[in-house]
């Protein structure tokens, strides 16, 4: 069997200690800067998005008109579309008032 080794940390010196702090202070700024670099990039795409939901508004308003715009010509074009017929019926039905009237007298 082999001897059992001591497994308490060894102690550590001023300069180890100091090397440790400088250390420990090196990984917080480290992490403090990817911190906000983070934080930079996140309002960086805050301000996309909401240029975006801004354009997207836009967009919605402006189909929003477009569909107003086209049923109104719709309308439009239908009592168009209405009045034609109508005049072409009463056309129609004055030439068959003019043939009968022919017709019926021997004309």
């Amino acid at each position: 069997m082999l001897p059992r080794r001591n497994c308490s940390p060894p102690r550590r010196t001023s300069s180890n200690r100091l090397g440790y702090a400088e250390a420990q202070d090196e990984l917080a700024e480290r992490a403090e800067g990817n911190l906000w670099a983070d934080r930079d990039r996140l309002v960086e795409d805050l301000k996309r998005e909401r240029e975006r939901a801004v354009q997207l508004e836009r967009g919605k308003l402006e189909a929003h008109r477009n569909v107003y715009r086209l049923g109104r010509e719709k309308l439009e074009t239908q009592r168009v579309a209405d009045r034609i017929a109508q005049e072409r019926k009463e056309t129609l039905a004055a030439k068959d008032c003019k043939g009968f009237f022919r017709r019926s007298s021997g004309g």
